[in-house]
């Protein structure tokens, strides 16, 4: 028989969690009460797509619906813009191209000014503005609100 997935871990621990979740238009924060981290993903079209990760130095420890909604609306109006349209910042590239030529995949650093915009977190391209970057629709907030 094929199953799915395989493994060599013969120990079979049962543990629970409990996840809070608050979705704030396309954006959903989930905090896992085992870690002191709030993990951001974009959701739509039946898809969750991980952006980012908050892990500030001075965490509150939420254990409530109502904490968490408050740190994720401050984070929400101190990080996201809401614009008509995201103007391309250069030529179209494909994002694995991009990728590799404007970042270091072990530093995720900028190794040039390609494009103003980019970062990259876990080998990832973000915020380019390129339509074909994975981070490209994330951004793109005001025409997923028409």
């Amino acid at each position: 028989m094929n199953k799915k997935i395989k493994t060599t871990d013969t120990n079979i621990n049962i543990d629970e969690s409990t996840i809070l979740v608050v979705e704030i238009g396309v954006l959903s924060f989930e905090v896992d009460e085992r870690y002191p981290w709030i993990d951001v993903y974009f959701i739509g079209n039946e898809s969750k797509e991980f952006i980012t990760q908050i892990d500030e130095e001075k965490m509150p420890i939420f254990v409530k619906h109502e904490e968490l909604k408050r740190f994720a609306l401050n984070w929400y109006f101190n990080n996201v813009e809401i614009v008509k349209e995201i103007k391309q910042t250069a030529p179209e590239v494909k994002s694995q191209e991009q990728l590799e030529e404007n970042f270091s995949s072990d530093t995720g650093e900028k190794l040039h000014d390609g494009c103003p915009k980019c970062w990259v977190k876990n080998n990832k391209s973000y915020n380019c503005g390129y339509d074909k970057c994975p981070g490209y629709k994330l951004f793109n907030l005001e025409k997923s609100k028409s």
